[in-house]
């Protein structure tokens, strides 16, 4: 999908959560943030533990996910708005939030990145707090395994153009890795085309 970025990563509860309002955060976890294209699975706090671990996709960035989710688990498919409503309440109300830390990744625009925040609420939405985030390199070591395919087909699509012979796809597959990223070409002429020629010789 174009421009969706992919995240995984972790929540964790910050304050003094009851098992009630662990329970509400679980039910609207469920039921409203699953849903739709840019969606949130897998957050369940089980009892005695403070930390959940999710995936998600977002539109462009999770961090856009993150700051529209306020409105969208308020009026989202399936909301409960009671229930939200409560959930919102006894967060402000305890001074409870939820510490988020996770790996953003969407290769059409080369995202990388390892960000954290907060969760919190002013009794009315959900807020995010973006605390920190760090640009990752955009290397074929740091991208998810689901996009690994790519290195083999830039190999494959290497070869095939220069017409190389086979006993040269190990050379090819080592400057490669060590001269491209994810989503490069190698175009006809190119520098790094000439370097690759030259590498391989």
């Amino acid at each position: 999908m174009a421009n969706i970025s992919e995240a995984a990563g972790y929540m964790e509860l910050v304050g003094d959560w009851s098992p009630k309002d662990v329970e509400k955060l679980n039910r609207v976890a469920a039921d409203v943030w699953p849903n739709g294209a840019y969606n949130i699975e897998g957050v369940r706090f089980e009892a005695g533990y403070r930390t959940s671990r999710f995936d998600a996709y977002g539109r462009w960035s999770f961090r856009n996910n993150l700051e529209n989710l306020g409105d969208w688990t308020l009026n989202g498919e399936n909301a409960d708005k009671a229930e939200v409503e409560a959930l919102f309440g006894a967060m402000k109300e305890k001074n409870l939030s939820v510490k988020v830390e996770y790996t953003d990744y969407e290769g059409g625009n080369r995202l990388l990145q390892e960000c954290s925040g907060e969760l919190t609420s002013d009794g009315t939405t959900l807020r995010y707090n973006e605390q920190s985030y760090v640009d990752l390199e955009f290397t074929w070591d740091n991208i998810p395994e689901p996009d690994d395919y790519l290195f083999d087909e830039l190999v494959n699509e290497t070869m095939l153009s220069l017409a190389l012979p086979i006993d040269k796809k190990q050379a090819v597959e080592d400057w490669l890795w060590n001269n491209t990223a994810p989503y490069d070409t190698i175009e006809p002429e190119s520098e790094k085309h000439n370097n690759l020629l030259i590498a391989i010789a």
